[in-house]
């Protein structure tokens, strides 16, 4: 049973990681409602290495681009752009430092005081609602290519939202990067690559309190590397469909289940 568990968990984790319907909120309370124990930090650690390794081997070209860009920068040598990817990741940089600093000053509180059901279907609900008014009211004017400094700024402090239970990192920043006026599409691309720093800092950090962990308190090797698989296939197919999706469908489906997911929490932790 541990394995289907593990199992169970890793799709899980991948599935929330991307999808506009929040990882914390999951994995905070489907454990709880089945009443599965605790495999330990060791295999929250590997779920979070799954997602990590699924993000970037599926936006391998805009980060190898990307490097490759700085390294000349940095050797001095020719540049040869590579269209906007040259632009990017300075972007990208910018967007990630909101979510940093909040983490690093808020991060106790946000554990301790944060982490609460009727927080998480509050969110749930409030973000999900947002998320399909942006996307059926904003107009569409803008591509990938067209994105600059001021975009990540808004959209990295929308992210930085994501730390609260239940607001899904995926969702705040599409819905922001509609605000911006972002092709629905394009928005996510750039939602999923501004959370790649975010969801390998989060592995790492994770990583570190690993470590400093006495030995009894870790999981079992087994289901944390079955975690860690499932988690990295189903988050790359995640990726490649959720992109597909959204090049012909809206938002609402994600909005219903949200609600729907806000209610079985609120009604599972009031019963």
């Amino acid at each position: 049973m541990d394995y289907m568990h593990a199992a169970v968990l890793g799709l899980i984790q991948a599935l929330t990681e991307f999808l506009p319907v929040s990882s914390s909120a999951h994995l905070l309370v489907l454990p709880w409602i089945f009443q599965w124990r605790s495999f330990g930090l060791f295999f929250d650690v590997a779920l979070h290495w799954g997602t990590a390794l699924a993000v970037l081997f599926y936006f391998r070209e805009e980060w190898t681009a990307m490097l490759l860009d700085l390294w000349q920068v940095i050797r001095h040598l020719p540049h040869i752009s590579s269209g906007w990817s040259s632009r990017l990741l300075p972007i990208l940089v910018l967007g990630t430092l909101p979510a940093v600093l909040l983490g690093l000053i808020g991060k106790k509180m946000i554990e301790q005081d944060l982490r609460q059901p009727w927080i998480a279907a509050f969110s749930l609900v409030l973000f999900g609602l947002l998320l399909v008014a942006a996307d059926r009211l904003m107009p569409v004017r803008r591509r990938l290519q067209d994105i600059g400094l001021p975009d990540g700024v808004w959209i990295g402090l929308a992210q930085a939202l994501a730390l609260i239970p239940g607001v899904s990192r995926s969702g705040i920043t599409l819905t922001m990067g509609r605000c911006r006026c972002m092709e629905r599409g394009d928005a996510a691309r750039f939602s999923f690559l501004l959370s790649t720093p975010a969801i390998f800092g989060a592995a790492v950090l994770e990583s570190w309190d690993f470590w400093k962990t006495p030995l009894e308190q870790h999981s079992a090797l087994g289901p944390a590397l079955l975690g860690m698989v499932v988690a990295a296939v189903a988050g790359f197919a995640c990726l490649h469909y959720f992109l597909r999706f959204l090049r012909h469908t809206g938002l609402e489906v994600f909005a219903l289940y949200r609600i729907f997911l806000a209610a079985v929490i609120w009604f599972r932790y009031h019963s």
